[in-house]
């Protein structure tokens, strides 16, 4: 698109736009607390006629306007989104073949939010996949990732950021999430920065902060247990 004159455009956007009114504004309720459980939850929903088993595994993440988040996810970039799924991938899908796909998310909003990781799987193969994915976990929260992992997650992370900006609609995204989570307007500007200082510590220091395999929920929907 192109060749639009300036000035017309300003008249189309004042004779469309011009009249409204900023209304009185609310403040934002506070989200109910929530306290994580105490002992591992496991949950199962029988889906007559699914063939595929579809898996969650959560806990509580970081909050997004914390200083535990940007750290939590490179973490979670290591854990289950670089490559082909990160360590997730690799052990439950790649190497052992039991997963149409596994990765670990990493939730953003106002309020608490889950860290989860997520997986299809074939029903015969969900008790393997729930052992393998706490396997994983206890990797994660047991040792330092390796410098060549954060190294990769980083360089990934900051190499998308442009790519995650070529579109208006990617451009309104990010300041909508600038506003809505209080922001610095140089937050994308400082952000490669701030990447760039996370340790292999600071990202084991956080698994081990919020990541118990003691204390997990797991729910799984699929075929009858």
């Amino acid at each position: 698109m192109g060749g639009v004159d300036p000035q017309e455009t300003i008249r189309v956007a004042a004779e469309t736009l011009g009249s409204w009114q900023k209304v009185a504004t609310h403040k934002q309720a506070e989200p109910p607390a929530f306290t994580p459980p105490d002992q591992t939850q496991r949950g199962h929903v029988a889906l007559k006629g699914k063939s595929q088993t579809d898996l969650i595994i959560g806990t509580l993440a970081p909050t997004t306007m914390g200083t535990d988040y940007q750290i939590a996810t490179v973490g979670n970039n290591i854990l289950g989104q670089f490559g082909m799924m990160g360590r997730i991938g690799e052990s439950v899908r790649e190497n052992s073949g039991l997963a149409y796909y596994a990765q670990s998310v990493l939730g953003s909003g106002i309020g608490p939010v889950a860290w989860q990781v997520v997986a299809g799987v074939n029903p015969d193969n969900l008790d393997r996949a729930i052992q393998l994915i706490k396997d994983e976990l206890e990797r994660f929260i047991s040792e330092p990732v390796t410098q060549a992992e954060l190294d990769d997650a980083r360089t990934q992370m900051i190499g998308r950021m442009p790519i995650n900006l070529e579109s208006n609609s990617a451009v309104a995204q990010t300041m909508l999430s600038i506003e809505r989570y209080q922001l610095d307007l140089d937050y994308m500007r400082d952000l490669p920065g701030i990447l760039n200082a996370i340790t292999r510590e600071d990202i084991l220091r956080v698994a081990q902060k919020y990541w118990h395999p003691d204390q997990l929920v797991i729910a799984s929907s699929g075929r009858a247990l």
